[in-house]
């Protein structure tokens, strides 16, 4: 028999689990239910488990801290997370724990079915000790190796590369909160083919594993989805897959080998459907042929016209021979450390020219974008109608905050290219507009949280303008220190 822990702060939810591990199969028993990790490792110091089934986010000590624990207490414990959150920063650190299988809520039964299939096969392959039938876990995982490479990793990346960290307003971000990346997918796909959907690292980019499905069929789904992708808006798409399966426990290492040389490969202003035969580890690119010279002597004459024809020039020649982002803001480097523009004043203007091609929806706002910022070495600018363009700002993100709020909206709203709205509000403010929203959503929501306590903190996220709960978790840790439902206890704590 095969003993199983639940380790589940919803009560209702695994008594569900229990239920289906139950009906489900004869070899498998459920020895007991946890609330938290921490009263989940007593449970293992008191009996035998052969496999745990754990959340992540739960109060006292969370799945990652528990399974980091359990793990030395019982090396020979397989783990599977159950959780409702697609962020890849929880699944990496699972599979770096060694994790036999990442699954998102709601679990449906022939998930479950499928995995409990999968765990007993992996049992019953090892020689199993007759003391109650502990197994040789470096057996187990030589034998998982060679013989369950069935998990394939895609990337799919919307609109440019954001070369800003952490921009959660950039065009890409606005289009997978809008879309669901798993509903697009399964579409395509079979009833008994599995995909599991992450967060990227960054906010443009989405992750997906697609496990169980042969090569043929995962060609076929990803050009599938590369094209409903590309119908679906005027973004770039960009999509990058593996080139061969691997096993679970293994796609962490692979995301992040893969995120790396796509990094560097994102063209300018172009999406694309890449391999790994396709994708190389340097561009090959010569910035030289790119017209300098013109971009350089508009800006010493400071010859507006002139400008836009150069940067419109320069940017059509970098999108047709396929330049990539990185490239190409290091033509603009270039441009900027000129030693003819040496008396002009470049602080902070690569910041600015990162943010233009991080919020590039097409070819054509980028050259506008470009030339206004790269224009602005020679303006003088009225410290007056700044101050009143930064308060028209705020005022609108005061009162507008539940509302989805994207850079392009507030450019089309005030007038000025997204680099420059930032920069003059990260000097007025000392934070980005995405920062301030963020910062203002948090206050408003432990507002709440302090006042409404009878309030669901899905609900409270929803009445700060997050409709995804996961989002607002994430943001709200950020800003505090603590997830949303440890500033609850805590206040209340406190206040009592």
């Amino acid at each position: 028999m095969i003993r199983i822990l639940i380790v589940e702060d919803e009560p209702p939810i695994a008594r569900a689990v229990k239920q289906m591990i139950e009906t489900s199969s004869n070899a498998f028993e459920v020895v007991g239910c946890e609330i938290n990790g921490q009263t989940a490792l007593l449970r293992m110091e008191e009996e035998e488990v052969d496999v745990v089934i754990t959340d992540i986010r739960m109060p006292v000590m969370d799945g990652l801290e528990f399974l980091e624990r359990a793990i030395v207490m019982n090396p020979n414990c397989l783990s599977v997370v159950l959780s409702g959150h697609q962020d890849f920063t929880y699944a990496q650190t699972a599979l770096r724990l060694g994790a036999f299988d990442y699954l998102l809520k709601p679990l449906a039964p022939d998930k479950l079915k499928h995995l409990l299939n999968r765990l007993e096969e992996a049992f019953s392959k090892n020689a199993l000790q007759s003391n109650r039938g502990k197994w040789d876990v470096s057996t187990f995982q030589s034998a998982m190796t060679s013989g369950n490479t069935d998990c394939w990793v895609v990337l799919a990346n919307a609109g440019s590369w954001p070369l800003i960290p952490d921009d959660t307003l950039v065009p890409g971000a606005a289009f997978w909160k809008k879309h669901s990346p798993k509903k697009l997918i399964r579409y395509f796909m079979q009833q008994q083919e599995e995909v599991l959907v992450l967060e990227g690292k960054v906010s443009t980019e989405c992750v997906f594993i697609l496990k169980n499905i042969k090569e043929d069929r995962v060609k076929l789904l990803v050009q599938k989805l590369y094209i409903e992708l590309t119908n679906l808006t005027a973004l770039p798409i960009t999509i990058y897959c593996a080139d061969s399966p691997v096993v679970f426990w293994e796609t962490g290492h692979l995301v992040r080998a893969m995120r790396s040389k796509l990094y560097n490969n994102i063209k300018l202003c172009t999406g694309g459907l890449l391999l790994d035969f396709e994708v190389k580890e340097k561009s090959d690119v010569k910035l030289t042929d790119l017209p300098t010279f013109d971009v350089v002597g508009a800006l010493c004459i400071n010859n507006y016209k002139m400008l836009n024809e150069a940067l419109s020039t320069t940017i059509d020649s970098a999108i047709e021979k396929g330049i990539t982002q990185q490239e190409f803001l290091r033509f603009l480097d270039i441009v900027i450390n000129d030693e003819r523009l040496i008396a002009q004043s470049t602080a902070n203007l690569k910041f600015e020219l990162s943010e233009a091609i991080s919020n590039a929806v097409n070819a054509e706002g980028l050259k506008e974008d470009l030339a206004q910022i790269l224009n602005q070495f020679n303006l003088v600018e009225s410290k007056t109608d700044k101050k009143e363009l930064i308060l028209q700002i705020e005022n609108y993100l005061i009162e507008n905050y539940t509302k989805s709020i994207s850079n392009e909206l507030l450019s089309e709203l005030f007038g000025f290219v997204p680099s420059y709205i930032s920069k003059i509000f990260r000097g007025q403010t000392g934070m980005s507009p995405s920062e301030y929203l963020t910062k203002l959503r948090i206050e408003k929501a432990k507002s709440l949280l302090d006042e409404q306590q009878d309030l669901l903190v899905r609900e409270v996220g929803v009445l700060v303008g997050y409709n995804d709960p996961y989002y607002f978790s994430k943001a709200f840790r950020k800003i505090t220190g603590l997830w949303p439902t440890q500033y609850q206890s805590t206040y209340r704590k406190t206040d009592t």
